[in-house]
């Protein structure tokens, strides 16, 4: 269900924190913006354009990018921290 993944990764990730995205483009972005949709959402094309600490949210039939810590898997979707 997308808005249970949805909701496991909001859950996940600070409100405050942008969300880089390493995926095409996907309905799920919509619901990331977060509740009152504030959160910045940057696309990458690659996993090294992310700063140091941020969020990066790729789907789960990529690798693991690496320098990435996993904050949580939802199934679909990977939410990962920069190290």
């Amino acid at each position: 269900n997308l808005s249970t993944e949805i909701r496991m990764i909001l859950d996940a990730l600070p409100s405050t924190e942008p969300l880089y995205l390493l995926m095409d483009r996907n309905p799920l972005e919509y619901g990331l913006f977060g509740v009152n949709r504030t959160r910045e959402l940057f696309p990458v094309r690659d996993a090294g354009d992310v700063p140091s600490a941020g969020y990066l949210l790729i789907d789960s039939a990529q690798d693991t990018p690496q320098g990435f810590i996993l904050i949580v898997n939802s199934g679909q979707f990977r939410l990962y921290q920069k190290d």
